[in-house]
């Protein structure tokens, strides 16, 4: 067995390697004849050569690994002082310098494979040694480090995955983009420097109506590689992508889920001065954590999805400009909101910013003037009973029908790689948890206006973060019907509260 070094790249040319296994070559074949058949020496020499063979673009490829892991342990130490904190998110002051990464990394991954290591490996192959003297030689050698340029990728591949790199989401984003990257261009582009350099095609003579120029292309022999390997970029990438958002979702969901678990909603009915502190923290992580989306994964396809999107679920087609308002005698105060009620059973019309064939759900008991009497916190609906009578019922009836009606939200679905791809499955992680975590409470009126409050400024505060605002919306409001069901004594926020919590916004 011949040991190759990791630094294989600095040893000196012609590498020893291959006078030693010529020699051997050369003495199995005409020195060694009795060796040969007591020991089979040549068969030895054989597998050498060929362990060697392969080695070669392992080698390679391993030093290309070992690179690429060394800079993401680099980079987290430079990111925060304790890379063992999973349970950190953004530590990164300047976010520019996550481009930086992913550019510079990627400029120096392709410029070793093509410029460091292809020309090792092209003089490798054609080396004036005896086991490749023919054709036929050359091309066992080519399929063996084919094998070997195979294995590495895997390797590569597979060690953006690897445990043994520090936990943190910031480099589960880094290792995500730099992963599709390879996917859509890398991989091609590095296959087509190999193919030019070991696999060269005869050139067609150059006539005055076809110039010399050839679009570059991958061979034969190597394109059904390719093609596994950016399909194996790709779905590694999706993967870390998603674990990235999930990862965000999760630790905000702990953080929300710690507040409303220790807080004490039957302490008092008071209505509300404030939204929970807690959403106003998490708005900030928010915040950060798409900033640095934003720079991994920049685009303005974004923005005009949104409003197209805004402008297709909400008729007022606010857009890029919403904010919280009420218009006076609407019917609901959600933002956009078309419902008109027709009728004191609280039947309606509504093509509604949620999507749904009638928008009517709890969360659009967060009072107005003109709602209806059973909606009212003063009036009262048919046969007097207000707001606990036969009205407020027939309305969660129609919320539960809505329901039937509302698109299916998948929560750990694939995210796509744009800021609001990763923003919105963050966030809808965070609402489904903020919905269970509200089913497991008991409130008080009180506290029921205090989801109410918060609902609407989760509404006027996340839609930014998503580009279908109709989801987040549909979530939020399934939060509100769970408060509502859980409150021991329901009753509407006024109007009043609203608009000097939410209304300044």
């Amino acid at each position: 067995m011949v040991a190759i070094p990791p630094d294989i790249l600095k040893q000196p040319r012609p590498i020893p390697h291959l006078h030693i296994l010529n020699m051997l070559h050369e003495g199995a074949l005409h020195q060694f004849d009795a060796l040969c058949e007591v020991a089979a020496f040549d068969e030895r020499v054989r597998d050498v050569v060929a362990e060697w063979q392969v080695g070669v673009a392992k080698c390679v490829m391993g030093a290309a690994r070992k690179g690429l892991t060394d800079r993401l342990h680099a980079f987290a130490k430079t990111v925060t002082k304790d890379p063992t904190n999973i349970s950190a998110l953004s530590h990164i002051a300047n976010p520019d310098l996550l481009a930086t990464f992913v550019i510079d990394t990627e400029e120096w991954f392709n410029s070793y494979l093509t410029h460091d290591s292809l020309p090792f490996v092209e003089e490798c192959v054609n080396a004036e040694a005896a086991f490749l003297a023919d054709a036929i030689a050359k091309d066992t050698f080519l399929a063996r480090i084919q094998q070997g340029l195979r294995k590495g990728w895997e390797d590569i591949v597979a060690a953006l995955e690897d445990d043994s790199l520090p936990q943190l989401p910031v480099l589960s984003l880094l290792s995500s983009r730099l992963s599709l990257d390879l996917s859509e261009s890398n991989v091609n582009l590095i296959y087509e420097a190999f193919s030019r350099s070991l696999y060269p095609s005869p050139r067609r003579p150059q006539t005055s109506y076809r110039s010399d120029t050839s679009t570059p292309q991958i061979a034969a022999t190597l394109s059904s590689d390719a093609r596994a390997i950016a399909l194996l970029c790709k779905e590694t990438g999706q993967r870390l992508l998603d674990h990235y958002a999930q990862h965000i979702g999760h630790h905000l969901s702990r953080r929300m889920q710690r507040f409303h678990l220790a807080h004490n909603w039957l302490a008092n009915d008071n209505q509300p001065v404030r939204i929970s502190p807690v959403w106003e923290t998490i708005l900030e992580e928010l915040k950060r954590i798409e900033a640095d989306v934003e720079v991994i994964y920049p685009g303005a396809e974004d923005e005009n999805e949104k409003a197209e999107k805004s402008s297709e679920s909400t008729p007022s087609g606010r857009g890029n400009g919403h904010r919280y308002a009420r218009t006076h005698g609407s019917a609901s105060p959600l933002p956009g909101s078309s419902v008109t009620y027709t009728s004191r059973t609280g039947m309606g019309n509504g093509a509604g910013g949620l999507g749904t064939p009638m928008n009517l759900s709890v969360t659009s008991l967060t009072s107005v003037a003109s709602a209806p009497a059973y909606l009212s916190a003063s009036g009262a609906g048919a046969g007097g009973t207000g707001f606990n009578g036969f009205g407020l019922a027939h309305h969660s009836l129609l919320s539960n029908i809505d329901k039937l009606f509302s698109e299916r939200v998948e929560i750990y679905g694939k995210v796509d790689p744009t800021r609001s791809g990763v923003m919105g499955a963050a966030i809808k992680c965070l609402l489904k948890s903020y919905s269970e975590t509200i089913r497991g409470l008991t409130l008080t009126k009180g506290g029921f206006w205090q989801v109410q409050v918060d609902a609407e400024w989760l509404k006027v505060c996340l839609w930014r973060f998503v580009v279908d605002e109709k989801p987040m919306n549909n979530m939020i409001e399934e939060a509100t019907s769970s408060a509502y069901r859980r409150c021991l004594d329901p009753a509407p926020v006024d109007s009043s509260v609203l608009d000097r919590i939410v209304g300044s916004l």
